[in-house]
Parts: C-alpha cells; sequence; structure tokens
C-alpha cells in the first residue's frame, strides 16, 4: 500500500502455495490483515477448496462479506489425488500454468462493484508467479516465507552450498551423520539477519515496481546532532544497494559544511546528490538553529511547502530518477503529508534505540499514569526518578530516570512532549519504522512494537554495515556531518 489513501478498505489477495504447512499461516495472516481493517481474497486451489467443503460441509467458507474465498486451478490432473501432495509436481505445475488464471482474477475483481479494487498481493514465497501479474497492474506485492529466519537464509545460500561442493550428496543419505547435522545447526544459530532487513525495507519502500531506471530514495534527517550522521548512514547503505540518493540538509547545515570542509566537500558520486530546503527559522539567529524546541516547531511549520516543491522538482528532471521513495527521520513527519499527496512510499526512521522508541510511545500513558509532568523541580533530584516502571511491553523494570528525557519537565503543555506523542502517533501512517538496532540485542522491545505499528524493521548496527561497504567507499567517507 505504500503511503496511499484509499476511500474504500484497503484490499489483500492472500494466496498460500498449496501444500501442508502453507495454507495455515497464510490463513492467519489474513486474518491479522482483516482485523486491521483489510478486505480480504483469500486464494486456493480448486483441489483444496473442494477437500475443504467435503470436510467441513457446503458451510465452511461462509464467513465474513469482507473476508472471501477464491479459487484457481493448479494445473495437476483432477484425476490424479496423489499429484497434488506431491511437493516437487506442484511446484512445477504451479510455476508453468498459475498465472494467466491468477491474473484474470485479479482484473475480476478489480472490476468488481461489490469489492474494493486490489491494492497489494500478499503471496507465499514459492508462489513467485504472482510477481508478474503484480507488475503489469502495478499491484503491490509482499512475499510471506513461512519458514523461520534462519531456515529462509539457508535457502538464500543453496547456491553457495554447491559452490562450496557440500550438494549433492556424493553417497546418499547414508554419510549424514549426528555431527554434520549440529555443524549445520551453529551455523544457521549464527546468521546475521542485517542483509535479510535492507531486502525486506527495500520491498516495502518500492512495493513490487519495477524500475528502468536506478530507484530514488530521498533521505532528509532531522537538522540536529545525532540525527543527520545516522541518516547518512542508512543512505550509504541503500546507495550500495543501487539506489539514486538526494540527500536533503537544511541550508544552514547545508553552509555549515560548506564553509568547515570547503566548496568540493558535497561533490561526490552522480548517484549521490545533495539538497536544500529551509529551516524556516531567522537566517540572522544562529543560536535558534540549535535550540531544539524551535527546530521542532519551525520544521513542523514551514518546511512542508519547500519539501514538497523539491520532490516535484526532482520527478520532473531528466537527469535524475523518479523519485520512488522517501526515507525521513521519525521527527520530521511532515514529509507523510508531500508522500501521501503524490502516492510515494515513505519509510520512517528514528534513530533512539528501540527501547527509547518504545518510552516515546507511552509518553501518553506516562502523563494519564501521572508520572509527568513533575510536580515540581526537587522532583529531578530526589529519589523520585528512580522509580520503577514495569509496565512498558519489551522492557523489564526501568526506572523513570531511564526514560527520554523530556519527560522531567514541570508544564503539563510542555512542547517537546508534545511534540513527540504527535509524531509517534503520525507515525503510524507510514509505509514502515526504520530502528538502528538490531534484533539479538533488543529483541523482547522489537517483539513488542509489532502490534503497535504495522511494520518495524531493524537495521543496525549502521556503523558496522557502513563499514563492510567496499565498492566507491572513499568518495563518501568526507561527507559525514
Amino acid at each position: 500500500m505504500g503511503s496511499i489513501t484509499f476511500t474504500q478498505k484497503p484490499h489483500a489477495v492472500c494466496i498460500p502455495f498449496p501444500g501442508q504447512g502453507h495454507i495455515t499461516p497464510m490463513l492467519q495472516l489474513a486474518k491479522l490483515l482483516h482485523y486491521k481493517g483489510f478486505h480480504i481474497t483469500f486464494v486456493n486451489t480448486e483441489f483444496n477448496h473442494k477437500r475443504l467443503l467435503k470436510s467441513r460441509g457446503l458451510n465452511a467458507l461462509h464467513g465474513l462479506p469482507s473476508f472471501r474465498f477464491r479459487t484457481i486451478p493448479d494445473g495437476l490432473p483432477p484425476t490424479d489425488v496423489d499429484a497434488t501432495q506431491n511437493i516437487p509436481f506442484l511446484c512445477d505445475s504451479t510455476k508453468r500454468n498459475c498465472s494467466p488464471p491468477f491474473r484474470n482474477l485479479l482484473s475480476k475483481l478489480n472490476s468488481s462493484s461489490d469489492v474494493p479494487p486490489v491494492s497489494c498481493i500478499v503471496s507465499d514465497g514459492a508462489m513467485s508467479f504472482t510477481l508478474d501479474a503484480a507488475e503489469e497492474l502495478d499491484i503491490p506485492e509482499v512475499l510471506f516465507w513461512t519458514t523461520s529466519a534462519c531456515g529462509f537464509m539457508t535457502y538464500v545460500h543453496y547456491h553457495k552450498l554447491i559452490e562450496k561442493g557440500f550438494t549433492p550428496l556424493k553417497g546418499g543419505f547414508e554419510h549424514c551423520n549426528e555431527e554434520t547435522g549440529a555443524a549445520s545447526l551453529s551455523v544457521a544459530e549464527e546468521c546475521k539477519v542485517e542483509e535479510e532487513d535492507l531486502i525486506l525495507v527495500k520491498t516495502i519502500i518500492m512495493g513490487s515496481r519495477t524500475f528502468t531506471k536506478k530507484p530514488h530514495a530521498v533521505c532528509i534527517p532531522f537538522p540536529a546532532q545525532g540525527h543527520i550522521t545516522p541518516m547518512f548512514q542508512l543512505a550509504k547503505v541503500f546507495h550500495s544497494k543501487g539506489f539514486h540518493i538526494t540527500f536533503v540538509n537544511t541550508e544552514f547545515n547545508h553552509e555549515r559544511l560548506l564553509k568547515s570542509r570547503g566548496l568540493n566537500a558535497l561533490h561526490g558520486l552522480p548517484s549521490f546528490r545533495f539538497r536544500t530546503i529551509p529551516d524556516g527559522l531567522p537566517l540572522i539567529d544562529v543560536e535558534a538553529t540549535q535550540d531544539i524546541p524551535s527546530l521542532c516547531d519551525s520544521t513542523k511549520r514551514n518546511c512542508l511547502p519547500p519539501f514538497r516543491n523539491l520532490i516535484s522538482d526532482l520527478n520532473s528532471s531528466l537527469d535524475v530518477p523518479p523519485v520512488s521513495c522517501i526515507v525521513s527521520d521519525g521527527a520530521m513527519s511532515f514529509t507523510l503529508e508531500a508522500a501521501e499527496e503524490l502516492g510515494i512510499p515513505q519509510v520512517l526512521f528514528w534513530t533512539p534505540s528501540g527501547c527509547g522508541f518504545m518510552a516515546y510511545v507511552h509518553y501518553h500513558k506516562l502523563i494519564e499514569k501521572g508520572f509527568t509532568p513533575l510536580k515540581d523541580e526537587s522532583y529531578i533530584t530526589n529519589e523520585y526518578l528512580d522509580t520503577v516502571i514495569d509496565w512498558i511491553p519489551g522492557i523489564k523494570e526501568i526506572r523513570l530516570r531511564d526514560i527520554p528525557t523530556f519527560i522531567r519537565t514541570t508544564d503539563i503543555d510542555d512542547t517537546m512532549v508534545n511534540f513527540v506523542m504527535v509524531e509517534i502517533e503520525r507515525a503510524k501512517r507510514a509505509s514502515a519504522i526504520v530502528l538502528n538496532t538490531f534484533d539479538a540485542l533488543e529483541h523482547d522491545v522489537l517483539d513488542a512494537l509489532a502490534s503497535f505499528f504495522p511494520l518495524v524493521y531493524s537495521i543496525g548496527p549502521l556503523n558496522l554495515l557502513v563499514n563492510q561497504i567496499t565498492d566507491d567507499k572513499t568518495k563518501l567517507d568526507d561527507e559525514e556531518s
């Protein structure tokens, strides 16, 4: 869906691989999407549809009006029941035969007056023929792999197992032993999924669109210390993955960089360019640009029109690809307005840790429960900040002093507290949330965040990912601010 808005329910077409272990997880995912407001069309093969009706009765698939079942043939002989249980046969047959009837089904759904237009496809990873239809009809598609992350990562490396001679087996299965099995497991356990996360985020921010040119990401950090460098690192990672990058600084920070580094500081690669927008603060008041509340207020009030104009300029330019996604700092959510107006997917990049971000999510609860605003300034120095907070999901028994410090205010109308709460609420409109962390460090809180936002990805630690980039690395290293 990206950041597209709908006058009707969004409509997801869910299609599982027609084998054991695939249909139930897809049905569970479809139920979750339905619960979140989606119209669902669940696509079974004709064989499985009939099996379900025979085993459960004719009313088995009578459900809610916004959760419907449709069928396509699997391409196997209807008289050969055993063939449908043969996984290699199923894989070959669905690949060869299912694309035309699936494409026809999508066309019928889009021309139907009693269901919303199809806004996305959720397909089993083993049914990738659906990508052809999605690309032809310009419908975003997500592939749902039912294996674990480690299992999926091993699939990614099947070609390496062949290249290194681990498979095919030389003497059959009798040579497999517990020792080799344990070794394989230990390798799987040590898999790191940063690369997979990047692929997933790339899928989310680009949808299933195809490009004759590079995909083009516009990256815009919050113009303050601690925000620009992480965004620049993320931009470099995306650039290494094939993106054209437009990095948007404020005019003030752009001029600061030129003064400190020289006029050639921002001469980089042709596909990594810098542009500017004003921050809305008085040009003569240098100190105002260092005042975070003033910056928050000014960017929120003043930056949308010039940012929208910049996106329009980029889209009408002949020397850069059309903008395919926006990657914005979480504190610059005015960019969501431009993304939604122009139908461009947007990711919000929050620079705090997962725990810090979860604490922001619960600022409103801290107010409701009376923990903030403080009754008077003595609460900052007495033992009040040692109060244990044990009810934030994914975070065990932290103290009030461990919560991001904006809550240490006596003002119910505090600018920063209210700014954070507004930005958190607006974050739910983004295509995805990206955090500069990794699962092994903050697994519990990342799991908990999934119940608050549709898609949350950890991509980090970014400094290590950037260090792994070898191509053209030296050209960009000196541009960090």
